[in-house]
């Protein structure tokens, strides 16, 4: 769930900065990554969608995507052909896309916490006020 929770901020994020794919990442989206880990969790005859299930609903977005923000793209599926060892390989490419996407979050993290330091230099906390205490020993 973290996982493509992290994959989809990372697509909006990506999104933000084209303009060529503008509007395209909606929760829709979301719920589709959700549903293929779950269908393919399903064929693999599991009652509960893990992690590798989320890292194929991860690479069929990437494949279909002309904006990979992931950056997975450089890797032609109609243009491959099957290895020796496909569970050993595939581990390797889930692994790939795990570190990238806790590359990603991390990134996301600092991003928001500058962001928040930054805003709490141009909007400092309110200087006391003596409402706050109540009536003084003058107000009657």
């Amino acid at each position: 769930e973290e996982l493509l929770g992290t994959y989809y901020s990372l697509q909006r994020r990506a999104e933000g900065r084209t303009s060529m794919h503008a509007g395209r990442t909606t929760i829709r989206m979301l719920e589709s990554l959700v549903r293929l880990a779950q269908a393919h969790a399903r064929l693999m005859f599991r009652d509960v969608a893990t992690r590798t299930d989320a890292c194929v609903a991860v690479l069929v977005m990437e494949a279909q995507s002309a904006s990979s923000p992931l950056k997975l793209s450089g890797h032609n599926a109609l243009q491959s052909c099957f290895g020796t060892n496909p569970d050993e390989e595939f581990c390797q490419q889930e692994d790939l896309i795990v570190a990238r996407l806790q590359e990603e979050r991390l990134e996301m993290d600092k991003q928001q916490q500058q962001q928040q330091d930054h805003s709490e230099f141009l909007d400092p906390p309110r200087p006391y006020d003596r409402r706050d205490d109540g009536p003084g020993p003058f107000d009657q």
